[in-house]
């Protein structure tokens, strides 16, 4: 086989080779490792850091009495304040107060992160010992609760729930979940109002209270299923304590939040009722805060 001749040869190197003359793209800088403290999602990929939720999405100016100073603080939940508005479901859980900044409360889940929350979305429960036979507010896992003290001791107590229509029989909770509950409209109390939209009569929580530019006082409320109202303090009614009852009276008791008419059918000591439901049916066990006689037409 005969060799290229020479010029052929050149020309052949110089159509495979690259022209000097083409501009060349240039190299991507090196891309950083991600720190090991990043958070990392499926596959690796970095995720952003968390907005932190508003600490106050309502506006609710600071309530009556100030910053709580009781343990027993219960908050509504961070993630509950991320879409926090009137008409939303709004849950508390008990939390532990870390520290204050700013005027809002630094808090946190056992187990969890803190956060921080407005004072007006958190009850603190009252401070006091409870006494044999008296209402009283209950922390009970994670919870609040109302219920009477059925016995006492060093440290726990024996608490009959009057809120959830079972009559359970006496549970023994630690002597710092109770707290007394106080007469009147007050945090962690139980209150009743007239609905103006269709005349029923409300059963709400009472979170916590502020006086506006209007001069009215107003109640930031958990309606039933936890979903938020403000209310007029001018149209609540406490739901009493101490009401003294008779087997055949007629009472109301809440159902699905709603205010129903019943009959007592038995009294069991300290502070539980026994009420039959004419209209729904079915008998349910209620106590201090869940039993009021009808309103007066």
């Amino acid at each position: 086989m005969r060799p290229w001749p020479s010029t052929a040869l050149a020309l052949v190197l110089a159509a495979c080779s690259t022209d000097p003359a083409e501009p060349q793209a240039p190299e991507a800088p090196p891309t950083a490792a991600p720190s090991a403290s990043a958070p990392r999602g499926r596959a690796g990929f970095v995720l952003p850091d968390e907005v932190a939720p508003n600490s106050n999405p309502l506006k609710l100016p600071p309530p009556r009495g100030g910053l709580p100073k009781a343990e027993k603080v219960f908050a509504v939940t961070e993630r509950a304040l991320r879409g926090a508005a009137l008409g939303k479901v709004m849950p508390l859980e008990r939390v532990h107060v870390d520290s204050v900044e700013g005027g809002d409360l630094v808090v946190r889940v056992p187990g969890s992160y803190p956060y921080r929350v407005h004072p007006a979305y958190c009850i603190a429960l009252p401070e006091g010992r409870p006494r044999h036979g008296r209402p009283v507010l209950v922390a009970h896992r994670g919870r609040l609760r109302q219920g009477v003290v059925t016995s006492l001791g060093l440290k726990q107590l024996g608490v009959r729930f009057v809120d959830d229509g079972d009559n359970r029989g006496e549970q023994a909770v630690d002597v710092e979940d109770v707290a007394p509950a106080g007469p009147g409209l007050a945090p962690g109390n139980r209150a009743v109002f007239r609905d103006p939209k269709d005349g029923a009569w409300r059963h709400v929580l009472l979170v916590s209270s502020a006086d506006y530019a209007d001069g009215k006082r107003r109640w930031l409320a958990l309606d039933y299923g936890s979903v938020a109202l403000q209310v007029d303090e001018a149209v609540l009614r406490p739901l009493p304590l101490d009401l003294k009852l008779k087997v055949g009276a007629q009472v109301w008791v809440p159902e699905n939040g709603r205010m129903q008419p019943g009959e007592v059918r038995e009294l069991q000591a300290p502070g539980l009722v026994l009420v039959k439901r004419p209209i729904i049916g079915g008998l349910s066990w209620v106590g201090p805060g869940w039993v009021m006689l009808p309103p007066a037409t």
